[in-house]
């Protein structure tokens, strides 16, 4: 049985998530805050293993917890295809699906906001094929979409340029019913709305979702990471 439970860290804005299978009794943690506890507090009581520590991107708003998580866990921690990681964790391929029983996590890159940012498409296998939900990081939030300037001017036009083809290539195509859970729970008003042309407007339109009828776009080969990170599909352990 699914098991779906966000977590919300006051004075942040910043929600993270366990998402599991209670009879495989494995879940993964997206985006885990510092304070780990939280999170070996939920599963201890649901009697599930934390199998993946899952980082969207790298973060400069909040301190992640994915290295305390995995060192009081075991768990490994997933992340997208970059060398600015300051700590080890594992790159995985676009199109990459963790399975957590009859639930699993689909990886679709999804650079603009950072250039190794990945989302995450969710199944249930108990519900059918077709994904419901997608975990978006800091690409898209309600009425909003995640900025592509804070890395500096040099990247800015590049990465605007790969957040509106996330939008419109990535996550468009998944339908109409999908649900949106970002990393950060306020709209974030002042994204460069220049850059990006119409994409406040299509996270609206997301945002108001239910479930896909399309199912996952396929890997595409603007992320750059295709040659060192193929494409696999992994089963958790034990």
């Amino acid at each position: 049985m699914l098991v779906f439970e966000p977590i919300y860290t006051d004075g942040l804005a910043q929600i993270s998530y366990l998402v599991g299978d209670s009879k495989a009794a494995v879940a993964a943690v997206i985006d885990p805050r510092r304070d780990v506890d939280v999170y070996l507090d939920l599963a201890r009581e649901k009697g599930l293993r934390i199998a993946y520590a899952i980082e969207t991107h790298i973060h400069a708003d909040f301190v992640s917890g994915a290295q305390a998580l995995a060192e009081r866990s075991g768990a490994e921690i997933i992340g997208g295809c970059s060398p600015d990681y300051a700590f080890k964790l594992r790159q995985a391929a676009d199109g990459e699906v963790l399975e957590l029983g009859q639930v699993s996590l689909e990886i679709i890159y999804s650079p603009g906001h950072t250039p190794e940012h990945i989302s995450l498409l969710l199944r249930d296998g108990q519900q059918g094929d077709e994904p419901f939900a997608l975990f978006t990081g800091d690409t898209l939030f309600n009425l909003d979409v995640g900025r592509p300037d804070l890395l500096g001017e040099d990247s800015t036009k590049q990465l605007a340029a790969q957040l509106y083809a996330t939008l419109f290539t990535r996550y468009l195509p998944l339908g109409e019913r999908v649900e949106i859970y970002p990393v950060t729970a306020r709209a974030r008003r002042a994204a460069s709305r220049s850059a990006t042309g119409g994409a406040p407007r299509l996270a609206t339109s997301c945002c108001s979702t239910r479930r896909s009828t399309s199912g996952a776009t396929r890997p595409n080969s603007s992320t750059g990471c295709s040659a060192a990170c193929p494409s696999r599909r992994v089963t958790t352990r034990g």
